[in-house]
């Protein structure tokens, strides 16, 4: 319970007073206590929640058969739980693609994901940097995710501010 209450004192409160219209993806294990927490509060809360394995969560997993959607894709979470590890990876992997592109791609993402969290810790929106640059990335996260719920070890301050920045989330360390 204190876990529980705990996620209640970093959540907003839109998600218990707007329930109804979010949607948690379970992938983590029930026995990690995150996952465990963070569905238990969901279930208490009132929001819906989709199951879904690290082998199937997006279109391009190991167990989906070409051609079918992942359950990000399918379920369009807006609430979702994750683990510094898997954020890792998804910071590595969208640099390795930048890398492919070439060093002038790297640099242009690198300034505009820099400008994007300039002007938003100052409370201001960046409409075209989030059009030319986050739409792809967030859409490959089911395109809704509002809330991503870290736990179980600590995030790096890099990955957390490319999390933020290129997925336009309320990021929440528990």
């Amino acid at each position: 319970m204190a876990a529980v209450t705990l996620l209640l004192s970093v959540m907003d409160d839109r998600v218990i007073d707007e329930a109804h219209i979010h949607t948690y993806l379970g992938y983590l294990p029930l026995a990690h206590s995150l996952e465990f927490v963070g569905e238990t509060f969901m279930f208490s809360a009132g929001v819906k929640i989709g199951y879904g394995t690290s082998f199937t969560l997006i279109d391009s997993g190991t167990a989906i058969k070409q051609g079918d959607k992942g359950d990000v894709s399918l379920l369009k979470p807006t609430i979702m739980p994750a683990v510094p590890l898997i954020l890792d990876r998804i910071r590595t992997t969208i640099f390795d693609k930048l890398e492919k592109r070439g060093p002038f791609a790297k640099e242009i993402f690198n300034y505009a994901m820099a400008y994007k969290t300039y002007w938003g810790n100052r409370g201001f929106k960046t409409p075209i940097v989030d059009r030319l640059f986050c739409k792809a990335i967030r859409a490959q996260i089911g395109g809704n995710l509002q809330y991503m719920i870290v736990g179980g070890a600590p995030l790096s301050p890099e990955t957390q501010k490319i999390m933020k920045a290129c997925l336009n989330i309320k990021l929440l360390q528990v």
